[in-house]
């Protein structure tokens, strides 16, 4: 007789396929590589950052209410997540993600692919996780300003998060992005986004690895 186990990781495995499947759409999308890093911030650094940015060029976009959700999974650092955000008089809209790390010519990177759906696909995406993981979601909240740029030739959003719901982590962030196509230059990336960290703290700092999700796991087994 086949045990419990087995029927969960079958049933994790086929929610993963069918997730990622979903999220990619019939054109099977590939999606990007997410050049990110995170820095941890004091409130008084996250107050000043704005005035910082505008002085480098960037332009504030709106100020998001982010929950996120997210699904089980049996793969070690991958991401499957249902996103439910709203930003300013905005309909609140819900964006699928799949995330996992993968190897480059100059090191590891996240590539990720994303999909809105409607809010009832979402909460259907949220069921089904439940069911099969057998348990509540993990989830947490934050509001995160958003800042429009340029690194380089690249489109480029900094946002800075007041995070809560991890426990001992919970506070501000800076978060540095930016989107590179599959075949594109993650390297250059890199080295634009730790100089513009450098501009708007004013000195070089380490970036912070773990992920929100990451952490979220963490203050949970405190």
């Amino acid at each position: 007789m086949l045990s419990n186990s087995y029927w969960k990781g079958t049933a994790l495995r086929v929610l993963r396929a069918a997730f990622a499947r979903f999220v990619r759409g019939e054109a099977d999308n590939k999606g990007h590589f997410e050049v990110e890093r995170k820095f941890a911030l004091t409130e008084e650094e996250a107050a000043g950052i704005p005035s910082r940015l505008e002085g480098l060029g960037f332009v504030y976009a709106g100020t998001a209410s982010m929950t996120d959700f997210f699904l089980p999974t049996i793969v070690d650092g991958e991401m499957m997540r249902v996103r439910k955000e709203k930003i300013g008089t905005e309909p609140t809209r819900c964006i699928l993600t799949v995330k996992k790390w993968v190897s480059t010519t100059t090191g590891k990177e996240r590539q990720e692919a994303e999909r809105n759906v409607g809010l009832s696909v979402g909460a259907f995406w949220k069921l089904l996780g439940r069911v099969v993981g057998g348990e509540p979601l993990l989830s947490f909240s934050k509001q995160r300003k958003l800042f429009d740029g340029k690194l380089g030739d690249a489109d480029a959003i900094v946002s800075v998060d007041e995070v809560d719901g991890l426990g001992s982590y919970s506070g501000c962030y800076m978060e540095i992005e930016v989107l590179v196509p599959l075949d594109g230059d993650v390297a250059v990336c890199r080295d634009h986004i730790f100089n513009l960290s450098k501009n708007i703290l004013g000195e070089s700092r380490q970036d912070v690895k773990q992920s929100y999700r990451d952490m979220l796991i963490k203050s949970l087994q405190a």
